[in-house]
């Protein structure tokens, strides 16, 4: 699925062990698409995407595979 800028998207923290997981009280995090990255390519599977995002809580993710994202809203064209 390709996503576009502006979609709200819901994806769990990245790096997260399993120790974190079960201390962990929201593992998932809330955002809105702000770009598609351009700078990383290098990935087993050329064909997945990758986009930048701005969470509900003021941080930003890097880097974030969209296989990864699970669409909450999506933009109108």
């Amino acid at each position: 699925m390709r996503f576009k800028i502006g979609d709200l998207v819901v994806f769990q923290k990245p790096c997260m062990n399993s120790y974190e997981w079960q201390r962990e009280r929201e593992p998932y995090v809330t955002a809105i698409i702000m770009e598609k990255s351009n700078h990383r390519r290098t990935s087993r599977d050329p064909t997945k995407e990758f986009y930048n995002v701005h969470a509900a809580d003021g941080r930003k993710y890097w880097d974030i595979r969209e296989d990864r994202l699970a669409i909450l809203a999506a933009v109108k064209d």
